[in-house]
């Protein structure tokens, strides 16, 4: 589920490259438009940023929604809970219609239930999404380590092969700032044996903001002179 996402609704997507006209307009769900979100940013924005709002999640070639009825950006918005219940745990990310940018994903949420006090760092698709290149690139550096003596020029190595991504979202505002620790024991505890070497990364990510909390005060002039 903290891998997962689900996307609604389906819609009727402008395919101008088919080959047959007939075949130029089809429905696809709602994932493939957050496909094409993606394709679309990735070329000039980072893929650790939200595919979601204004700025990212406009869906490119996407006529119409595939709904019997309107898909407000109210019900968008409940899809989302900022707390869970036991009625409302799951998040959904709609497409909804924000005026007047268009047809937008509106969710930037995992299918990992949301704990009664509020969302955590799994329920965010962008850092799953980050977390998942961070593994890439520590088992591809453990990958091209393999059967080298166990000394600290190993795990200098090891630092510097992770490093320039976590530089990378550190300066991208992906994360705040991250530590690479090396472990004394294996993940669940047990002792590491001969042959094995044990690394923590840990990172302290920085979250896309889903509220703003804005108050508008009136007051009259009550400016004091000294």
């Amino acid at each position: 589920d903290e891998f997962g996402a689900m996307f609604t609704p389906w819609g009727r997507y402008l395919c101008p490259t088919a080959p047959d006209v007939a075949k130029r307009s089809q429905l696809m769900p709602a994932s493939f438009g957050y496909l094409m979100c993606v394709a679309k940013a990735i070329k000039t924005s980072p893929n650790w940023l939200a595919m979601a709002g204004v700025t990212r999640g406009i869906v490119p070639n996407l006529t119409a929604l595939h709904t019997n009825e309107l898909l407000n950006n109210v019900i968008a918005e409940n899809y989302q809970p900022k707390y869970g219940t036991e009625a409302n745990r799951v998040s959904i990310n709609a497409i909804t219609n924000i005026k007047p940018y268009g047809l937008t994903i509106w969710g930037n949420r995992t299918l990992m239930p949301v704990p009664p006090k509020g969302t955590r760092a799994t329920n965010f698709l962008n850092t799953r999404n980050m977390i998942s290149d961070i593994k890439k690139v520590a088992y591809s550096t453990a990958k091209e380590l393999m059967f080298e003596q166990d000394s600290d020029t190993l795990w200098l190595k090891f630092k510097s092969g992770i490093s320039p991504l976590l530089d990378q979202l550190k300066s991208g505002f992906g994360i705040s700032d991250y530590k690479i620790i090396k472990g004394t024991t294996k993940y669940n505890g047990q002792a590491l044996t001969r042959g094995e070497m044990a690394a923590v990364i840990k990172i302290f990510p920085l979250y896309a903001v889903e509220y703003f909390e804005i108050t508008v005060v009136v007051a009259d002039n009550d400016v004091v002179v000294q």
